[in-house]
C-alpha cells in the first residue's frame, strides 16, 4: 500500500490533481484488514487478529485537509472502520470528533461501524452509550444496530439489558 503512496507523491511532483476520489481509495487501501494469526499466551489458542496502516491514513485525511481538500462522509468512515477493525474503537471515538469539527457528521453507518467496534472490544456500555448520541443527533437506530447491540449483550449474558434493547427497538 506504501507504493500507492509513492504513485500520489509522483502524481503530485507531475502536477496532477489528487482529488478526494484519489484520497479515499488510499485510505480504503490503508485500512483494509490483514489477518494475521497470533497464538495468545493467556488462552493458549490461535485468535485472528486485525491490522492495517490506520495510522498512516490518519495522518494522510490530515494532509488532504491540510491542502485544502474537504473529505466526504466515506473517507472519515473508512478510517472510522480501520480503527474498529484494528479493535481500536476508542480511537474511532476521537476520530468522530475531529471530523464533526471538520463539518462532517455521522450517519446510520458511521453509528454502526461504531458499534460493532464496541462490541468486538466487548464494550457493550459504550455501544449502547453511543446510541443514545445517535438518537440525540435525530437518527434512529436501524435493524443492523440493534442487531449488534442485541447480539453483544446476549454474548455477555447481559439479560436484562438484551430485554431493554428489545423494548427500545419496538418502541421505536
Amino acid at each position: 500500500m506504501f507504493e500507492a503512496l509513492k504513485i500520489r507523491d509522483e502524481m503530485l511532483e507531475q502536477g496532477c490533481n489528487v482529488d478526494v476520489v484519489t484520497y479515499n481509495t488510499i485510505l480504503n487501501g490503508l485500512c483494509k484488514e490483514k489477518m494475521l494469526m497470533k497464538r495468545t499466551i493467556y488462552r493458549m489458542r490461535w485468535q485472528k487478529r486485525i491490522i492495517g496502516h490506520v495510522p498512516e491514513a490518519f495522518r494522510l485525511w490530515d494532509e488532504m485537509v491540510g491542502n485544502g481538500i474537504k473529505p466526504t462522509l466515506v473517507n472519515c468512515n473508512t478510517i472510522i472502520k480501520g480503527y474498529c477493525r484494528s479493535g481500536d474503537a476508542s480511537r474511532a471515538d476521537e476520530f468522530l470528533s475531529k471530523m464533526t469539527s471538520e463539518g462532517i457528521f455521522p450517519d446510520s453507518i458511521t453509528y454502526n461501524i461504531l458499534f460493532n467496534g464496541f462490541v468486538k472490544e466487548e464494550s457493550m456500555d459504550k455501544a449502547f452509550v453511543w446510541t443514545n448520541k445517535m438518537e440525540n443527533q435525530g437518527l434512529l437506530p436501524d435493524v443492523i444496530a440493534y442487531n449488534v447491540i442485541l447480539n453483544g449483550f446476549c454474548r455477555q449474558g447481559r439479560m436484562q439489558e438484551t430485554e431493554m434493547v428489545l423494548r427500545k427497538m419496538v418502541k421505536a
